[in-house]
């Protein structure tokens, strides 16, 4: 992975991945489902949003302070995106 994000084996099983490998891999998956069927299933919804969350706001799993430096967004809009994003993942759900 690049950027600030670290994602661990631990993290991702936290999460419900097999571990780091897999939940890279399987957000891909879920992305692309999306993307195709504009639905996913209630456990791939629950595991993407749980590591949206944490890897938007972590300071040490994920972006955290670095955000504003990698995406431009202050601490104002950033948590709108989020909130926003966790909106629609709502909406995703079969």
């Amino acid at each position: 992975m690049r950027g600030p994000a670290q994602v661990t084996d631990a993290l991702a099983v936290f999460i419900g991945f097999t571990d780091a490998s897999d939940m890279v891999k399987r957000c891909y998956g879920i992305a692309d489902r999306v993307r195709r069927d504009g639905r996913i299933e209630d456990a791939d919804l629950k595991r993407g949003q749980l590591a949206c969350e944490i890897l938007f706001s972590s300071d040490i799993y994920g972006s955290g302070l670095d955000r504003v430096a990698t995406t431009g967004l202050d601490d104002a809009d950033a948590i709108g995106l989020l909130r926003r994003i966790q909106v629609k993942m709502l909406n995703l759900r079969y």
